[in-house]
């Protein structure tokens, strides 16, 4: 039951990724592609504070749950793969896990470089080998770099987990909320100490902010009676809340865009954002959710998660560059914008792994896809 609670939960998450990036897109043509469908100079916010743009804030408050569900997935799975009478899972599967997340990765990082050289980008080696390696040819591929740095970490996250697990939590908790205290110092401009320390911890790939959601699928899954037990009964309280701080996180978002002394910041997370996806996650695990675990579409989503996390950035970049050249009208459009994208973003990438299967390159589907 709970294998299949958690494909459903890879399968929602790779969908509300597509959403998050998608929202992203529409905000792109909203303010800096603006003159291509309207006689302004760009950027221009014009369109800030209109129905549209509180439908896309609306979207990426309610998703950005997903990556902390996916690293609390991959920590879970890990855990399931340790033996009882062994402290660590073995090298032989840290790595296979490595190598399933790495050669994908490269190929995709390779085609987004293509992309981007085809775009009249000047990109040195040495800066195409440094966005590689830190997951930056495009905003999503963080994860990968990220992810891989856990599975490294992962024998000493298992030996704390069985050890300690209350300590491990509450060191993994502090540095999540270090990083995410460090999002305010960024956007609000604060001079404090130790800020150049705090800075140092903020990359979306570096391990220390991630962490915890990592941890927390471990200690859950070597405690998943004991966790039930505990949490059950505060159920419908983790629900109320996480419903509560989707306007709330909306509300410190704004709050803090409009005190940052900009027209723009792109989205960070922060604590009230991290409570809501503890919140989320709680809720879904304590609750029986019998139907949703019945609906096979959603778990198919769940197995095809990473290959269509890998495809769908180059595929939303090539969709909005062809809408920008060939349709710019549509981009003024963005109830018409946001669900072609949506749906390109999340059905293409499965058309794309569905054709390599029962191509002559199906030999090759678990190096393009995972």
């Amino acid at each position: 039951m709970i294998t299949k609670k958690l494909l459903s939960l890879n399968g929602i998450s790779i969908s509300s990724v597509i959403l998050y990036h998608a929202a992203g897109w529409v905000f792109i043509a909203m303010f800096w592609w603006t003159d291509r469908f309207r006689n302004v100079a760009v950027p221009n916010f014009d369109l800030m504070g209109s129905p549209e743009y509180y439908l896309l804030r609306f979207i990426e408050q309610l998703v950005i749950f997903a990556i902390p569900a996916f690293l609390f997935v991959s920590g879970y799975f890990i855990a399931f793969s340790t033996p009882k009478d062994q402290p660590a899972p073995s090298w032989l599967i840290i790595f296979s896990r490595i190598k399933s997340l790495l050669i994908p990765f490269l190929i995709w990082s390779l085609i987004m470089l293509v992309i981007k050289l085809i775009e009249g980008e000047k990109i040195s080696i040495a800066q195409g080998i440094e966005m590689v390696v830190l997951g930056k040819t495009t905003e999503a591929f963080y994860f990968i770099p990220l992810l891989i740095q856990f599975y490294l970490l992962s024998p000493l996250i298992t030996r704390a987990a069985k050890k300690s697990p209350f300590f491990l939590l509450l060191i993994t908790g502090f540095f999540l909320l270090l990083v995410r205290f460090g999002q305010y110092v960024l956007i609000l401009d604060w001079t404090i100490p130790g800020r150049d320390l705090i800075r140092f911890f903020l990359p979306s790939w570096f391990f220390p902010g991630n962490i915890f959601w990592f941890a927390l699928g471990i200690v859950i899954a070597f405690n998943f009676s004991a966790f039930k037990e505990r949490f059950h009964p505060w159920r419908y309280f983790f629900l109320i809340l996480a419903i509560l701080l989707i306007p709330l996180g909306m509300l410190e978002w704004e709050y803090l865009l409009s005190h940052s002394g900009r027209d723009w910041f792109p989205p960070r997370e922060t604590i009230l954002d991290t409570v809501y996806g503890f919140s989320v996650l709680i809720s879904f695990l304590t609750f029986k959710l019998k139907k949703l675990t019945k609906i096979k579409a959603i778990q198919s989503l769940g197995t095809l998660s990473f290959g269509i996390y890998l495809a769908h950035s180059a595929v939303m970049i090539v969709i909005a560059k062809l809408i920008y050249r060939f349709v710019p009208k549509l981009l003024g459009l963005p109830l018409l914008y946001l669900p072609l994208l949506i749906v390109c973003g999340l059905f293409i990438p499965i058309i794309l792994i569905m054709i390599t299967k029962r191509s002559p390159l199906k030999q090759w589907v678990g190096y393009l896809f995972g």
